[in-house]
């Protein structure tokens, strides 16, 4: 092929657009473009709300275990902050009562 039939062929296939079709396309294609990145905003927004709902409720689960945590611990407190186990504990470990004549109060 001689350069200027070469030449000849890419001139003949670049489609010369026109201005004003152009003009009548730019609206749309920005229009659309438009609508693409609000619907992908729209989905963004959506998934983050969906991300912080698995968030809260993962939250309220463990708030609910800790709660129940602290009741057992409260119970187990009382329970062993009576006065009755700890006179129990008392004996087992070999503790007597004192006498009466054992026991002085100090003033300051």
């Amino acid at each position: 092929m001689s350069p200027t039939r070469a030449a000849r062929a890419i001139t003949a296939a670049v489609v010369p657009v026109s201005v004003p079709d152009l003009q009548r396309w730019a609206p749309r294609v920005i229009a659309g473009a438009l609508c693409l990145a609000a619907a992908l905003g729209v989905t963004a927004v959506r998934l983050q709300i969906t991300r912080t709902g698995y968030v809260l409720e993962e939250l309220s689960q463990t708030r609910d275990g800790l709660a129940a945590e602290v009741d057992r611990l409260s119970v187990e407190v009382a329970t062993l902050s009576s006065a009755g186990r700890i006179e129990r504990e008392a004996l087992r470990l070999g503790m007597v009562r004192p006498g009466k004549g054992s026991i002085f109060v100090l003033d300051e």
